[in-house]
C-alpha cells in the first residue's frame, strides 16, 4: 500500500503535477502524516531512514506540536501500479501517471495521529533542546540564507511571518 497526505478532501485520483509531472507517494503511513502541513509555509524537517524509521528534526522549540497539533487533512491509500518507481530517497516513490485512490482516511489532528508512531519508535524526534550550540548556530546560518534567497524580508505572507516569528535570531541576522 502507498500513501499520500493532503489537506484537500475528496480526491479520487492523485494527479501528476509540477515540472516533473509526477505524483509523490510513500510506503510509510507515518511519513505521510507529515504532509498534512500548512502548504503556505511548507516547512518539513524529516525523512525516512533505510530501516523505515521516520526521523524528525526540530529547528525551533516545540516544533512538532506547533506545526501539527490541530492540523487536519486526509491520508489517501493507493495500490501499487506499474507506473510507480522508487526514488533514491528512502520512503519516497513517484508515479508518472495519475494514481487512483483506493481509500481515504480523515485525520482530525495530525499531532494526535502521530502519537502511536512516536510511542512505538516508528517516528523518532530530535528535539530542539537536544541540539548543540554549534548545531543551532549552523541552523541559524542556513535559515538566514533561506530568508535572503527567497526574499522573505520584503514579503508579506504567512511564510515570511512564520520565519520571522519562529526564527527571530536568524531573521535579525538576515536584516543585518
Amino acid at each position: 500500500m502507498f500513501y499520500h497526505g493532503s489537506a484537500a478532501a475528496g480526491i479520487a485520483t492523485l494527479e501528476t503535477r509540477g515540472e516533473k509531472h509526477v505524483v509523490y507517494l510513500t510506503d510509510n503511513r507515518a511519513y505521510a502524516l507529515f504532509y498534512l502541513r500548512d502548504p503556505q509555509i511548507d516547512f518539513v524537517t524529516c525523512g525516512v531512514t533505510r530501516d523505515g524509521t521516520v526521523r524528525y528534526e526540530e529547528r525551533f522549540p516545540d516544533q512538532l506540536r506547533t506545526l501539527y497539533a490541530g492540523r487536519s487533512g486526509w491520508i489517501y491509500s493507493c495500490a501499487e501500479n506499474a507506473a510507480m518507481e522508487k526514488t533514491r530517497v528512502p520512503g519516497i516513490w513517484i508515479s508518472h501517471e495519475n494514481v487512483p485512490v483506493a481509500a481515504a482516511e480523515r485525520i482530525a489532528d495530525a499531532y494526535e495521529a502521530l502519537q502511536p508512531y512516536l510511542a512505538s519508535g516508528a517516528v523518532c524526534v530530535r528535539t530542539y533542546e537536544s541540539l548543540s550550540a554549534q548545531e543551532i548556530s549552523e541552523n541559524d546560518c542556513a535559515i538566514v540564507e533561506f530568508i535572503r534567497q527567497r526574499g522573505l524580508l520584503c514579503e508579506k505572507s504567512p511564510r515570511a511571518d512564520f520565519y520571522r516569528e519562529r526564527f527571530p535570531r536568524a531573521w535579525e541576522m538576515a536584516r543585518g
